[in-house]
């Protein structure tokens, strides 16, 4: 019984998700924290914009192998603003402004980058 209706959740979730692309972000489904075009709605908040963007300017930039002789330690420390400005406004209800949502989220993008490249290497997925 438990996982018809947690599949049934999911299920409405995606659906709703997808249906709100334009008024809402798909990520956070609140329109304050994504960026607008007029009354259109971005479908990624500033934080997953900038994650995703500088990912994808790291990767154009830089090949794998490059990205792989960072220390994924690097990686990780890139990463902790982020989390923890995500804890921090999740658990005490502060609120982070749009600018400390790019701020650490494009640190966090690259981060997340040499990250994956230490796991795609260590399990031959590349």
């Amino acid at each position: 019984m438990f996982k018809v209706n947690l599949l049934n959740y999911l299920i409405y979730s995606i659906i709703f998700r997808i249906k709100s692309i334009g008024t809402l972000p798909v990520c956070n489904l609140n329109a304050k924290r994504a960026p607008h075009i007029n009354k259109f709605c971005f479908p990624l908040c500033y934080r997953c914009s900038s994650i995703i963007l500088s990912a994808t300017l790291l990767r154009i930039s830089v090949s794998l192998e490059n990205i792989r002789s960072i220390n994924p330690i690097i990686g990780i420390i890139l990463s902790v603003p982020c989390l923890l400005d995500g804890i921090n406004q999740y658990l005490l209800f502060n609120e982070s402004t749009n600018l400390r949502r790019i701020v650490t989220g494009f640190p966090a993008g690259i981060g997340i980058l040499v990250l994956t490249a230490h796991i795609k290497f260590q399990f031959k997925l590349l």
